[in-house]
């Protein structure tokens, strides 16, 4: 089967026996409507009086104009050695959620496992030894002193102009961020306490200051934030 050249020179594809092609069926009808509507736009065009072509003209300007701003817009977006001194560069307050992703890396401990959780209705901290329930309050001035001094890049939806604003925090945008941080850092209902890595909790473990006791053995382990245990002996475990 060999292709068929036509009077002007173009080559059109062979057809393949018996098989519908589909595929050139729908280029095919997408073709005849763009061919369609430029062939009317000429007809328009052509048609124009001269105050037409003149809001034409100032539309083509104003579209162009728009195009080089939202290239100059790219090259000069904001980087983060050009924020104020003491600052830091968070997602917009418009999404929250980006913005407890950020805050969560910023609490996980050297074996991974996060240092806050929202368990039960309920905010708990790894003080470094076990866990301690921390106030709904003590969550909200954290939060509200990580973002006091932080910038976020506003893009304006029209121009595409990007601008380094303040993160400006507001009861609202606190409030909206404490129940983002609290998915991001929750821990299901009903896992209970002890181990939260899925390591068995079939032998008694006492957080101490030191560390962690097994009491079967009486070995003494790292204290982690793997194991969830809010109340621990005071005295060092030797």
């Amino acid at each position: 089967m060999s292709d068929t050249t036509t009077a002007t020179g173009s080559t059109i594809p062979p057809q393949r026996e018996g098989v519908a092609i589909d595929g050139d069926a729908v280029d095919f009808e997408a073709f005849r409507r763009e061919k369609s509507r430029k062939e009317k736009a000429e007809k328009a065009l052509k048609a124009a009086g001269a105050e037409e072509l003149a809001e034409f003209s100032a539309w083509q300007a104003e579209r162009t104009q728009q195009a080089g701003q939202r290239e100059s817009a790219k090259a000069a977006a904001p980087k983060s050695d050009a924020l104020p001194k003491g600052s830091s560069l968070l997602p917009s307050p418009e999404a929250p959620m980006k913005v407890a992703r950020v805050v969560e890396k910023e609490w996980r401990h050297s074996d991974d496992a996060l240092r806050i959780r929202h368990w039960r209705e309920s905010w708990h901290r790894w003080t470094g030894s076990y866990w301690a329930e921390a106030p709904d309050s003590d969550v909200r001035t954290y939060l509200y002193k990580r973002v006091e001094h932080a910038s976020f890049v506003f893009v304006d939806g029209r121009s595409g102009i990007k601008d380094l604003r303040d993160w400006a925090p507001t009861r609202g945008k606190i409030a909206n961020l404490t129940e983002a941080f609290a998915a991001v850092a929750n821990l299901n209902s009903d896992v209970e306490r002890g181990w939260t890595n899925g390591a068995s909790n079939d032998r008694l473990v006492i957080p101490c200051r030191n560390g962690l006791l097994d009491v079967t053995d009486r070995r003494l382990t790292p204290p982690t934030p793997h194991y969830l245990r809010s109340v621990r002996i005071l005295r060092r475990r030797r």
